[in-house]
């Protein structure tokens, strides 16, 4: 993939969701444990982890992996999700501290993202207090109430700014990402991976060829930006 972008694919429903974007290449498979249209349970997500291993008869570490989305769980039902799903990461997207988050991490071993509505003020600046206590920050579209899958993209160039706050530490983009624009991200930015939902739905439904389309056009931008050499402001190490 590009410069190691990697590619979640987000808001799956079942084992037909998962396996379909297991086969259009993603290297994360995204289960929204959280209240709204897109919620599973976490037997659910084992059950669709457990498909994408039969369908490609290998090993459980050889195949996409499972990420958790969840809103301000306490940490024991953070901890019990990741059990009965058999995940490793886990995505929280509501006002978790870094203490939680980190707590987590040290109890479960598991990798926590912290998801952050970028808003493009002063309040940005906390994301700092998540370094060193999560392992990847997710920039997504701040919109009142909502916890993600807004479909909105926000102003990629607001994360310029935010660099020397985060350091060395992975991010992920998302909101309103579709196979239509991630390239346009990606001439901005090299994120560790890009995250999308709604952009590869049709009429609500995630679409296998959109999956398809999206992942392929991650991984052909070097290939159609060979001369682009800048350096981006969201690098991460390989």
């Amino acid at each position: 993939m590009t410069a190691g972008v990697r590619v979640k694919l987000c808001g799956l429903s079942g084992a037909a969701d998962a396996v379909a974007a297991a086969f259009a290449g993603a290297d994360y498979l995204g289960f929204v444990l959280a209240q709204g249209r897109r919620q599973v349970a976490a037997h659910d997500a084992a059950l669709a982890m457990a498909a994408v291993r039969q369908a490609y008869e290998m090993e459980r570490e050889s195949a996409a992996q499972a990420v958790l989305v969840m809103v301000d769980p306490t940490l024991d039902e953070a901890q019990r999700a990741l059990e009965v799903s058999g995940a490793r990461h886990i995505q929280l997207a509501g006002d978790e501290t870094p203490e939680l988050c980190d707590l987590l991490r040290t109890r479960t071993g598991c990798t926590v993202w912290k998801a952050w509505g970028v808003r493009g003020t002063d309040d940005d600046r906390r994301i700092a207090d998540y370094v060193g206590a999560v392992d990847a920050l997710m920039f997504d579209t701040h919109r009142g109430g909502a916890r993600g899958g807004t479909g909105i993209a926000f102003d990629w160039r607001a994360l310029g700014p935010l660099r020397p706050l985060y350091g060395e530490t992975p991010v992920v983009i998302a909101g309103g990402l579709t196979p239509e624009n991630v390239a346009d991200l990606l001439a901005l930015h090299r994120p560790f991976a890009v995250d999308v939902s709604s952009g590869i739905e049709e009429d609500g439904r995630k679409d296998p060829e959109k999956m398809r389309l999206f992942v392929q056009r991650v991984r052909s931008f070097r290939m159609n930006e060979a001369n682009h050499e800048q350096g981006s402001v969201t690098d991460v190490p390989g």
